[in-house]
């Protein structure tokens, strides 16, 4: 693990009131999750692939009182969310294949992220769907216009001369998308 559970307690102590969103890509993650509850994250968000009991992950870390996240790869369909996207929280969907940074954006995922927007829609569902992958100024506006709520950006903020203006100007493209209305990419 790059970042285990003692870090998430330090965070917690450290910032008592912060929403820590928690994100293992662990395998499996019920010897895990154990682990992160006691730490007390927001969220904590777990891949589907690495379990074939998804179902039960997620409702033990709603159970903890914690917002439950369920994460797919580049490679994994989204319907094979279907059956459990009614008590997940968050839907991440990775648009890079997870294991390192500064790697390139997968542009094939977006029409992940239009199938569950409508599946959200038509079913009457509440989860969020965050991307993390290779999102930068060049494409936050078409994740949000497909359906994107939550944005991760590593290394188009981290080490530029200017953080605070990137973070600037993808916000300003996510909130442009949005108040224009988001198309139907379904």
């Amino acid at each position: 693990m790059s970042y285990g559970p003692s870090l998430v307690k330090a965070l917690r102590k450290r910032y008592p009131d912060s929403f820590l969103d928690v994100h293992i890509m662990v395998e499996p993650p019920e010897i895990f999750t154990d682990m992160f509850l006691n730490e007390k994250p927001s969220l904590l968000t777990v891949h589907a692939e690495a379990t074939p009991h998804i179902h039960r992950v997620l409702q033990k870390i709603k159970a903890a009182g914690v917002y439950a996240g369920v994460s797919i790869n580049p490679g994994t369909p989204a319907e094979l969310l279907f059956p459990i996207l009614n008590i997940a929280d968050l839907v991440l969907v990775m648009s890079v294949n997870p294991g390192y940074g500064g790697q390139s954006f997968i542009p094939e995922v977006l029409d992940k992220v239009s199938l569950l927007s409508q599946k959200r829609r038509n079913s009457d569902l509440n989860f969020l769907i965050e991307m993390d992958g290779g999102l930068g100024p060049d494409n936050v506006a078409e994740a949000v216009e497909r359906g994107c709520d939550v944005i991760v950006a590593g290394n188009a903020i981290f080490g530029k001369p200017d953080p605070q203006k990137v973070i600037a100007d993808m916000r300003g493209k996510a909130r442009e998308v949005i108040s224009h209305g988001r198309k139907n990419h379904s």
